[in-house]
């Protein structure tokens, strides 16, 4: 593991107060915003405010854009209108791409006016979630996830080179992101299974880690009986051992046309695993947008 050498990269927090030791840098972390999170049914979840209305979102850095579930929109007095010169094509079917303005919008110390949601056409999955908080929210800036202190961060970084970003120090990996367009920011990295080479999305609204049902075969797995146990997989100089996951069918649910709504369709709609929650709640992560790199650093809980 590379080790995190930082000289006084501060943040407005007391509890961080001057990180780092060495040599003089300029370096300066600040926190814009924390949104305070907890994880209930494997997920987790934030609570905030739509025009005053107490509301709880999905966290999911999965999903290419920020929605709210239609079966909600009534009941926060919002209105829904279609966005023009956009449509969703699902089975050749044409369908209007449905939006809702929100005039105030608070999910802990964040705060925004007139943020534009997509609709989703289904009912809110339970625990009073109305809609998610998808990757067009969350790469707004630099951010942190720090999933076993309740906490997600967006920061901003000054005078930093490489990986003098990583302010909490000690041990750490780093992978690039995979680009995949201008319009998203989806979190894929490259990976190793068994030594083969493999594409890993980090999708925080999927509670359970999950391989490629159609890939499977690749990394010595059977599909009909529906999990893959392989012996390594290689994040950078993390190594998993062992590990035990159910197949999923990864393809994507719809197909998007002059629009990123919905559902990000990762490289190619070639991601061979995803890393959800558990992966989360097991490490600290930090994505740099403007390295469009990652960092990520093992804290200790879950298999390895």
């Amino acid at each position: 593991m590379k080790s995190a050498l930082i000289a006084a990269a501060v943040l407005p927090m007391a509890i961080l107060g001057l990180l780092g030791a060495g040599p003089a840098s300029a370096c300066r972390i600040r926190v814009v915003a924390e949104i305070p999170v907890h994880i209930e049914g494997g997920r987790p979840l934030a609570d905030g405010r739509i025009n005053g209305h107490l509301v709880r979102f999905l966290v999911d850095t999965g999903a290419s854009t920020s929605a709210l579930y239609s079966a909600a929109v009534p009941s926060l007095g919002l209105t829904a209108y279609e966005q023009e010169s956009s449509r969703l094509y699902e089975v050749k079917r044409a369908q209007p791409i449905m939006m809702s303005l929100v005039e105030s919008l608070r999910v802990g110390s964040f705060t925004a006016r007139d943020f534009r949601f997509h609709l989703l056409e289904s009912d809110a999955p339970g625990q009073g979630v109305v809609g998610r908080l998808g990757s067009d929210f969350l790469s707004r800036s630099d951010v942190e996830f720090d999933l076993a202190h309740g906490a997600i961060r967006f920061l901003a970084a000054e005078d930093c080179l490489g990986e003098e970003v990583m302010y909490w120090g000690g041990a750490f990996s780093t992978l690039p992101l995979i680009a995949t367009n201008p319009d998203d920011h989806g979190l894929f990295v490259d990976a190793k299974v068994n030594g083969a080479l493999a594409i890993a999305e980090l999708a925080s609204g999927v509670s359970r880690s999950v391989f490629s049902t159609s890939t499977a075969r690749t990394f010595g797995a059977d599909p009909d009986r529906g999990r893959v146990r392989p012996k390594t997989i290689a994040l950078d100089q993390e190594t998993i051992h062992n590990g035990d996951y159910p197949l999923a069918d990864l393809s994507p649910r719809l197909r998007e046309y002059n629009t990123t709504a919905y559902y990000s369709n990762g490289p190619l709609s070639q991601e061979n695993l995803v890393l959800g929650t558990d992966f989360f709640a097991s490490h600290r992560v930090l994505v740099s947008q403007g390295q469009r790199r990652l960092y990520f650093t093992y804290n200790g809980s879950g298999s390895r």
